[in-house]
């Protein structure tokens, strides 16, 4: 049985503000005026209001499962209201996996190759190993791997290189070993080589292993900035713009300025 009408039904401009400015539900704007959705819709239609585009349910799950974004966070990063976002959630069936689950499929081998042994931040390697950042940070505590800042990370593992000079210019010079060779060697990362090379003289060209998919993500669908991209991979912002360049990334372009 429909219910009956408590109050009249909103006119045109309070129509739109409901739904779009105040991303007001069919049904939630039916229950504020007592009237069916039938009764919404066929007002939506009468005032020619566009219905909302939903969001795309990959987008959703990327910020809600791995970034673990909440319901407001999401909205002010999408520029949407926290009803959409909870109305698409529900719509989408997009829930997040427990810590136990995480933990269930990823290995400390996993979590040591991608945080020590690459050097990537807790960020990239957790956007790497598909899990949320509050999950990775459990796992470095489950797994006992102290943070880099830590003094003596990781445990059981020498947290500078420990090689003398002599010996590091042999190994790269004349036995032509590369700079990963010595970060997984030495359990460090490839930039803490680099800068022990440099510091006696030799130069290397740094190698950034910035992967295609974790730069569109990053760029596209979170819409980071070069310059905060280049700052999590410890590189120039020139170095980001090439890796677009390459992997045909679109440029956003400079943002507009409000006259």
């Amino acid at each position: 049985m429909a219910p009956a009408h408590n109050r009249k039904l909103p006119d045109d401009e309070t129509l739109r503000r409901h739904y779009h400015k105040e991303g007001l539900g069919i049904r939630e704007i039916a229950e504020r005026y007592g009237t069916t959705h039938e009764a919404v819709r066929q007002l939506l239609s009468r005032f020619g209001i566009k219905r909302r585009e939903p969001i795309a349910p990959e987008v959703l799950r990327h910020l809600y499962v791995e970034l673990r974004l909440t319901g407001v966070e999401i909205a002010e990063r999408l520029g949407l209201t926290i009803s959409q976002v909870k109305t698409d959630l529900a719509r989408s069936g997009i829930t997040r996996p427990t810590f136990k689950e995480i933990a269930a499929k990823t290995s400390k081998s996993d979590v040591v190759a991608v945080y020590i042994t690459e050097g990537l931040t807790q960020e990239l390697a957790a956007a790497r190993l598909g899990i949320n950042l509050h999950a990775f940070t459990q796992l470095l505590k489950k797994f006992r791997i102290q943070h880099r800042h830590s003094p003596g990370y990781p445990l059981g593992v020498p947290r500078k290189l420990t090689i003398d000079d002599e010996s590091l210019r042999r190994v790269i010079v004349d036995e032509g070993r590369t700079a990963l060779d010595l970060a997984e060697l030495y359990g460090c990362s490839v930039d803490t080589v680099i800068r022990r090379l440099e510091a006696i003289g030799i130069r290397m060209r740094r190698r950034y292993n910035i992967h295609e998919e974790d730069l569109r993500r990053l760029y596209l669908v979170e819409r980071q900035t070069e310059s905060s991209i280049a700052e999590k991979y410890g590189c120039r912002p020139q170095v980001i713009r090439d890796r677009m360049k390459k992997y045909g990334i679109p440029s956003r372009g400079k943002p507009r300025k409000s006259k």
